[in-house]
């Protein structure tokens, strides 16, 4: 009936009993009865193999019916255009999981990636390390905002390199990866920002810049929406062009869970989706 030959039973059951310097079985002529020993083992072995199948039932259900939580983080400028579609998504194949949205400046999302406070995070330009996997997504241009009744100091539907140095800029504060992009661009070009206020919150940034304090420079898909929008003029800028890379990151801090890995792929999915509307170019 256990599918187990009679002598090695018997031997499993004496092995046990020396073990336990207790008698399990008593043995007579018409077989073997359990002791109080046996009796109680009886007992705790029904629980332990019980429990044992519940445990196998709960997390093969995992597959099926998973649960839990995901955190996901990315900078506002990215959220602006990918949070509503990402999120939609992702409760509709998931919808037992929770999914909690941190939205940061990337200096900060680095840091809760490296600190396990992040499973997927957005971001750009990141380098490698040890804590995160990134992996780049797409590219795009990065342009230059203003108030429709701010006066530039240029004309014409584009912006140069010659002509942006002398614009004045509101930008986010540091740490901050579209910060980071813009300092870089500069520095290769030999010159520095015209900065007249750090921000450290978008929303306070984009008042000030529809208010015409200053311009500011802003991802494809959010100057695209402004412009289309009608709230602020907006214009590539060129010779040479400001890009970035948006790049998926995933925490080597968590574990990678099958929700993990397909809110990756959702985002990835998103990404692609939106690249044509957004002004995003695959990296290959």
């Amino acid at each position: 009936m256990l599918g187990v030959a009679q002598p090695l039973l018997t031997r499993q059951i004496k092995h046990l009993e020396e073990e336990l310097g207790e008698m399990l079985l008593h043995r007579n002529g018409r077989g073997v009865v359990p002791t109080d020993a046996g009796r109680m083992l009886e007992k705790y072995a029904k629980t332990i193999v019980s429990t044992s199948t519940e445990a196998e039932s709960a997390i093969k259900s995992l597959s099926a019916a998973p649960t839990g939580e995901v955190v996901l983080g990315l900078p506002p400028m990215i959220g602006a255009t990918l949070t509503v579609p990402v999120v939609e998504s992702f409760k509709k194949a998931f919808p037992n999981i929770s999914l909690r949205l941190v939205e940061a400046y990337s200096g900060y999302i680095l840091e809760w990636l490296t600190t396990a406070r992040l499973d997927v995070a957005i971001i750009y330009n990141v380098a490698r390390h040890t804590f995160y996997k990134a992996e780049p997504l797409v590219e795009e241009d990065l342009y230059l905002a203003a108030a429709n009744q701010m006066q530039l100091p240029f004309t014409g539907e584009i912006v140069g390199f010659a002509e942006l140095i002398t614009v004045p800029l509101i930008l986010p504060n540091r740490p901050n990866g579209l910060r980071n992009l813009v300092d870089a661009y500069f520095a290769r070009h030999g010159g520095k920002p015209n900065i007249t206020l750090e921000v450290d919150g978008l929303s306070a940034l984009l008042r000030l810049v529809e208010h015409g304090h200053a311009a500011t420079i802003m991802s494809s898909g959010l100057a695209r929406r402004y412009r289309q929008e009608g709230r602020m003029q907006v214009f590539p800028i060129t010779n040479p062009p400001m890009t970035g890379e948006l790049c998926l990151a995933t925490s080597t801090q968590r574990p990678s869970t099958s929700v993990t890995r397909a809110l990756a792929r959702i985002v990835r999915t998103e990404v692609k989706a939106l690249s044509p509307a957004n002004g995003w170019r695959p990296i290959k």
